[in-house]
């Protein structure tokens, strides 16, 4: 039978340390090549997210001005039987009605728009006219709430926690 010297033993585990370091090495290599790869991804998916704001960074800015402007508007139309104000707010109202909103609104707005549009050109009921008008308010949030994509507009006693 085989009875290993001292320095045989020795000798054996130095190659099985070395053959252990070596395994260790390509593991943790490959681990934290695999965390790079993975954080590698995330920064491009995060650049790629900034990109997307920031080219429709424009478009929203846009869309908040025009919603403000249309709400403002038919507010206005809406709570005032005075003549002067009323038809110069009505003027505002359909240049957006026509023109600008077209390219922001989505088929919600639209549809509100429309509705207010109709008594405005026919009746003129004021009380459904204020109805109408915070119709148009509310579709205005719903729409900047999905554009935004942060829902503080639905929500605004959470816009703090987003």
């Amino acid at each position: 039978m085989w009875q290993p010297t001292f320095d045989q033993v020795f000798k054996i585990l130095t190659a099985a340390g070395g053959f252990g370091t070596f395994v260790w090495t390509v593991y943790t290599w490959r681990a934290k090549s695999l965390d790079d790869q993975a954080a590698a991804r995330a920064d491009a998916e995060k650049a790629r997210k900034t990109r997307q704001i920031e080219a429709t960074r424009p478009f929203l800015d846009r869309q908040l001005q025009l919603y403000n402007d249309v709400t403002q508007f038919a507010a206005i139309i809406a709570s005032t039987e005075e003549p002067g104000p009323r038809y110069q707010f009505t003027g505002e109202f359909w240049r957006l009605y026509y023109g600008q909103m077209a390219l922001v609104e989505n088929p919600e707005v639209e549809a509100a728009m429309v509705e207010f549009g109709k008594v405005l050109k026919t009746t003129q009921d004021q009380q459904e006219l204020q109805r109408l008008a915070l119709a148009i308010a509310g579709a205005c949030r719903r729409s900047l709430d999905r554009s935004w994509g942060i829902h503080a507009w639905t929500a605004p006693d959470k816009a703090a926690s987003n």
